[in-house]
This record gives C-alpha cells, sequence and structure tokens, in this order.
C-alpha cells in the first residue's frame, strides 16, 4: 500500500509541475525520483535485517542509468507516434473516400387535395396572418 501510495505522489508531482511533464531532464528527474521513493518505501520493512543498507552505489548508479535510458526510448516512442500520425493523417484522406451521395429519391405523391388551393384562389385577402381589424 505504501509503494501505491508512493507512485501516486510521483504522479500528482509530474501532472502539477510542468517542466517535470514536458522536458527530458524533467523526465529523468521524475524516473530517477520514483525509483528512489518506491526503493525507500520497499525497504521500510528491512531496516532491522542485519545485512546492512540496501543503498549500494552499484544500485544507485544502476537506477539512474535505467532512468536516463528509459527517457530515451520514452522520448523516442513520442516522435514515433508524432511521425506515425502525422503520415497517416496525410495518407488516410488519400486511401480512404467517403462514398458518394445517392441523389434524393423523389416522393411517391399519389393524392394532393386541390381543396386548399380553391380556398386560396377564391379569396382576395390572403388566409394566413391576423384579420384586418387587429
Amino acid at each position: 500500500m505504501l509503494l501505491v501510495a508512493a507512485c501516486a505522489v510521483v504522479g500528482a508531482l509530474v501532472t502539477t509541475l510542468r517542466p517535470l511533464r514536458t522536458s527530458r531532464t524533467g523526465l529523468v528527474t521524475a524516473l530517477i525520483g520514483g525509483q528512489l521513493l518506491g526503493h525507500t518505501v520497499m525497504s521500510l520493512d528491512m531496516l532491522d535485517m542485519p545485512h546492512g543498507s540496501l543503498w549500494s552505489p552499484a544500485m544507485l548508479g544502476a537506477h539512474i542509468a535505467a532512468a536516463y535510458v528509459a527517457s530515451i526510448v520514452i522520448h523516442g516512442a513520442e516522435a514515433a507516434y508524432r511521425m506515425l500520425v502525422a503520415a497517416l493523417s496525410r495518407a488516410l484522406p488519400l486511401l480512404v473516400r467517403p462514398p458518394a451521395a445517392a441523389p434524393p429519391s423523389p416522393l411517391p405523391i399519389t393524392h394532393r387535395d386541390r381543396v386548399i388551393h380553391r380556398i386560396l384562389a377564391a379569396t382576395p385577402c390572403p388566409a394566413r396572418g391576423p384579420p384586418l381589424p387587429a
């Protein structure tokens, strides 16, 4: 549970602080900070173990190197995604054409009532609108 809480703290920091979100240095800092915080939380149960400190220089160096490699992989994946989306947005409209719209079909009207036409033609004033005294 502590590890999940530590991950939530790192995620909240990354989303609220813009430099951690947008730059390569911020990404490396977030990855290193997350790994160090995760190791600290996981090693809290091992404080009374007889084998000594869990923090060795080799472990710290390996984690820092892993954070740099992970940031390179993440930025490479983001660049590849941007290039793929740009290529697809240019090529997709050429490959997929929407179907041509069918012309509107004539309505099958079989009966036309001529009463309305006769009333409108017989009266000198129009049938729409308010009466003249109003």
